[in-house]
């Protein structure tokens, strides 16, 4: 299913602002599987044998002359070059991690360009952990910061799964829906809210996945890893991931 480099060259850091990153984990997201079946649904066609996934974690191995990064910081990948305040308009999904021509984490090194890169705790969160944070742990961060369940906000959570449901319920989902037991669940959200929803939608920038890495360690969170898999592994992790099953997130460790 999809690309994966085993023994990647060790390139010469010739460019100003780039990284040589020595992948310690990657976690998965659905949007790898259509990536890899080169789904047609999905947004952004891929070129022959992509390598796949946009999360990850790693140390620097080496860097570019005028790179903010030194040899051996801990990182963690944000696939976009998106900062708070940019134009929406100059957001580029084609040239995403993982997307269009561009070659995704599931690889032993990665060459990326420092603003695809952001601080990693000294301690508190795993290299495993610390691979979930870009996709989903923004996405959640975003949500957390526009609408605080403190001021009032009401957290429904939908699965396909009453075991993900009933995890979702004691991270404090107020209201849970099987969307396949009830296929019209924007009605039943409709009607959870009496008839009224926000909708927030956009790409999460640098600095929120920054802050998240920083709130995470201080508060000690760990987000929920239900699988581990041997880079070896990889398309059982993809297989795993495809199962819709897991309780948590899918890591590949290196």
């Amino acid at each position: 299913m999809g690309g994966r480099s085993e023994h990647p060259e060790r390139p010469i850091l010739r460019c100003l602002r780039i990284s040589l990153v020595r992948i310690q984990a990657i976690s998965l997201n659905y949007r790898d599987i259509l990536v890899t079946n080169n789904d047609p649904n999905y947004i952004v066609p891929a070129k022959p044998n992509l390598i796949p996934c946009c999360d990850g974690a790693g140390i620097l191995e080496s860097t570019g002359p005028n790179s903010i990064w030194q040899p051996g910081d801990r990182v963690f990948f944000h696939p976009n070059t998106w900062h708070t305040g940019s134009d929406p308009r100059d957001f580029d999904i084609f040239k995403t991690l993982r997307g269009g021509d561009v070659d995704g984490t599931l690889q032993k090194s990665v060459v990326a360009d420092d603003d695809r890169l952001i601080r990693a705790p000294e301690e508190g969160l795993t290299m495993e952990e610390g691979s979930t944070i870009y996709t989903a742990g923004v996405t959640a961060w975003k949500c957390v910061e526009v609408l605080p369940p403190q001021l009032g906000a009401t957290v429904i959570a939908t699965s396909s799964s009453d075991e993900k449901l009933q995890v979702a319920k004691q991270l404090g989902a107020k209201h849970l829906i099987n969307y396949r037991k009830t296929p019209d669940w924007a009605t039943e959200v409709l009607t959870v809210t009496g008839g009224k929803v926000q909708g927030i939608l956009g790409a999460g920038s640098r600095e929120m996945a920054q802050e998240l890495a920083t709130f995470m360690e201080t508060h000690q969170i760990h987000p929920p890893i239900a699988q581990t898999f041997a880079f070896e592994q990889a398309d059982q992790a993809l297989s795993a991931l495809e199962q819709l099953t897991s309780p948590g997130k899918i890591v590949v460790k290196v």
